[in-house]
């Protein structure tokens, strides 16, 4: 199919550029109602992402469009043809715009594509070992149904998916690159009945390997907190009360940093960051951030050592001391800006600081356990999120379980008293400090 679709895209006299993402995806999947196996299935697929582009020669600015579809493998020669690459078809798809006339006007500034190279060949061994995917679906079973060992709780129901995901890459300049991932999904429910009520949580999280004992924590951890819902009390009003972010609050923190040092986002106005643009005041009582990009990370399953436009990723420093020191995105956006091309990633790497156990307790705060939902303004940083679980220490050491109520706040009001854990925490495609500490929140209590 892929010789096929080459061939289509050459012989098109109107296609000035294109590339192929191709994908070839192996999905063993399990379904349990309880510990019962309700379903079992395994999954073969393949797909191409294909980019076509146009091009137009202007007196004053040359242009270029760009069309993206899809193509199936089950797809014939004739649907391929009729779906993208007939005239019509190309100028209805430039920048998603549906008609014609409107499609014409909205024609891109002209640049270029990244040029024919090679790439080091990544040695990743297969995530799960020497074990199948079928294999290894029924191991994580085993481990997720270690943890349901309590009286008033229980898992309620589950979905396992390990997946393998064949990706390879090719372009009109000549580019051919592959890379072989795999991965593992896991979806639960867990239910916790207790003075006369019940509480039901879902969680979704994702592994590049077979680490049992990470698998039984996961699923331990939502259950022990449903049982402390229960036990939780009306969040209070709160006052001089700083937070303590966990886990995947700390991972979105920085990633909307990240993001904010796209040449997508600048370009688009969602963004004022610049090179040399100062986030962090040095001083005593903060601890100046480094955020690193990086385009494979151990135990990642957002790795990738090329992005989809076929740019060769390398590892950048996004953000140095509290200071924007690179860029990074899209080709064409850091192109319209005139900056380097280091294109799109999805691991993100920050350093710990120096906040330390000993210190926490010298402090009143919340550490937020659970949040219905952790939003954070892509444009302002402002977030926002309601509590369904939090411990609240107070300078005594003691600690109360709180439920309901919500905390906001802004990333930029934070960042110049934002304390980091000495200690780190890898979440998937993240590794950074375990906990950072925040002040200038507002605790709205529960009604």
């Amino acid at each position: 199919m892929m010789d096929k679709i080459i061939e289509l895209l050459k012989d098109n006299p109107k296609i000035y550029a294109w590339n192929i993402m191709s994908s070839k995806k192996e999905s063993y999947q399990l379904f349990f109602i309880k510990q019962e196996l309700d379903m079992n299935r395994k999954v073969s697929t393949k797909e191409y992402a294909i980019n076509i582009f146009t091009f137009k020669e202007d007196k004053k600015k040359n242009k270029i469009g760009h069309s993206k579809f899809k193509v199936y493998s089950s797809m014939s020669e004739d649907e391929i043809k009729e779906k993208a690459l007939s005239e019509e078809n190309v100028k209805k798809h430039i920048e998603g715009k549906e008609q014609i006339k409107i499609c014409e006007y909205s024609l891109n500034d002209f640049y270029t594509f990244p040029k024919k190279t090679t790439i080091k060949q990544i040695n990743k061994e297969y995530a799960f070992g020497s074990q199948n995917i079928k294999d290894a679906a029924f191991i994580a079973a085993d481990a997720l149904f270690e943890a349901d060992k309590f009286d008033k709780g229980y898992i309620n129901s589950s979905e396992i998916f390990i997946n393998t995901d064949e990706v390879r890459f090719v372009d009109s300049k000549g580019n051919d690159f592959h890379f072989t991932n795999q991965n593992g999904i896991i979806e639960l429910v867990t239910s916790w009945n207790e003075k006369n009520e019940e509480i039901e949580l879902y969680k979704c999280f994702e592994f590049d390997h077979l680490d049992t004992n990470f698998i039984q924590r996961q699923a331990n951890e939502l259950l022990l907190e449903a049982s402390n819902r229960i036990k939780a009390i009306p969040t209070p009003s709160l006052n001089g009360y700083k937070v303590l972010l966990t886990k995947e609050y700390v991972k979105d923190f920085f990633i909307h940093l990240a993001n904010k040092a796209k040449t997508d986002s600048i370009y688009n106005r969602m963004s004022d960051f610049h090179v040399s643009y100062k986030l962090q005041d040095n001083n005593e009582n903060v601890d100046l951030i480094t955020l690193k990009l990086e385009p494979t990370m151990k135990n990642s399953t957002k790795s990738m050592p090329f992005d989809k436009e076929g740019i060769v990723l390398k590892k950048i420093v996004c953000i140095e001391n509290g200071v924007v020191k690179n860029l990074w995105g899209s080709n064409a956006k850091s192109q319209y800006l005139q900056k380097p091309v280091y294109g799109t990633y999805s691991n993100y790497f920050v350093n710990i600081g120096t906040l330390t156990n000993e210190e926490l307790v010298l402090e009143n705060y919340i550490e937020i356990v659970s949040l219905s939902d952790f939003i954070i303004d892509s444009l302002t940083g402002d977030f926002a999120g309601e509590i369904r679980l939090a411990y609240m220490y107070s300078k005594s050491k003691e600690k109360t379980m709180i439920t309901g109520g919500s905390i906001s706040g802004n990333v930029y009001k934070s960042i110049n008293s934002i304390r980091l854990f000495n200690e780190s925490e890898q979440i998937n495609n993240f590794i950074g400090p375990k906990n950072i500490l925040l002040d200038n929140i507002t605790f709205n209590k529960a009604k």
